[in-house]
């Protein structure tokens, strides 16, 4: 593998980190709005509300996270076996 597909792959992965840093975020910001709303709420049937949408989110942005990291991954790929068969061409 030549310099340049090596250059492209480390691009690549950066930019797959740098999503996945971003959607763990995202993750924590919705665990964290999900403690706030516990501790605000005044009848202890909510909880079970708070739960339902807490979880609904969460999976939400997980399918959300796995649809934008295969993306990426995929995208990678791709730019990976163009650059290489340039090259080889």
């Amino acid at each position: 593998m030549t310099r340049k597909a090596a250059d492209g792959i480390d691009q690549q992965a950066l930019l797959i980190r740098e999503r996945s840093m971003s959607l763990t975020e995202e993750t924590l910001s919705n665990s964290f709005d999900f403690a706030e709303k516990l501790l605000r709420m005044k009848d202890p049937h909510e909880v079970a509300q708070l739960q339902s949408e807490f979880i609904s989110r969460q999976a939400q942005l997980f399918g959300d996270q796995t649809k934008e990291l295969g993306h990426s991954i995929m995208q990678s790929a791709n730019e990976v076996a163009k650059t290489t068969i340039g090259e080889a061409a």
